[in-house]
């Protein structure tokens, strides 16, 4: 698809209805410049945030091919991110793609500062995202362990699910 007929199709969308966008991967997936697109809508383009994060959620769950320069460039925009559904699908990729130590390091203050978010599910990607951060930056192990042993009182039932499984991970790996 030519890239002014996806914006004008990402624009569309009712920010409810993901079969939308999936009908658009569909459709365009095979096209080479497909996920370029994507991706240059999704670093240049506020307003289109959420719908091409999912896109690029969904390109990653289905494991699409998807280089590492493309990856970096994603999670380079994540403290840009302003919806908090941007933010959600971007944390939640970090475990799945390889994350290299210089992006790792560059995103490790905006993820820590996702474990704060008002958002549930955000939060409790963002202390998987950091965890993987973590794995590439082993001095940050304990001090990570301790935020997550506080953590684990205060958090909601569902954060409070992630962070256990991140503790015993933690406590094995030190």
């Amino acid at each position: 698809m030519e890239y002014n007929l996806l914006l004008q199709s990402l624009q569309a969308w009712d920010e409810k209805h993901t079969q939308y966008l999936q009908e658009i991967c569909r459709q365009n997936s095979k096209h080479s410049e497909f996920v370029n697109h994507i991706i240059d809508i999704f670093c240049k383009e506020n307003q289109l945030q959420h719908p091409t994060s999912w896109i690029i959620k969904y390109f990653v769950d289905s494991r699409q091919p998807i280089q590492q320069k493309q990856i970096n460039r994603i999670l380079q925009q994540l403290d840009t991110l302003e919806h908090w559904g941007s933010q959600l699908h971007i944390l939640q990729i970090v475990p799945k793609v390889h994350l290299t130590k210089v992006v790792a390091k560059n995103i490790q203050t905006t993820v820590k500062k996702h474990m704060h978010s008002e958002k549930k599910f955000v939060k409790a990607a963002a202390y998987q995202a950091y965890y993987e951060i973590v794995q590439l930056q082993p001095q940050l192990k304990e001090e990570f362990l301790e935020i997550c042993n506080e953590a684990v009182v205060r958090e909601s039932a569902s954060v409070q699910s992630k962070i256990k499984k991140i503790i015993a991970y933690l406590k094995i790996s030190l």
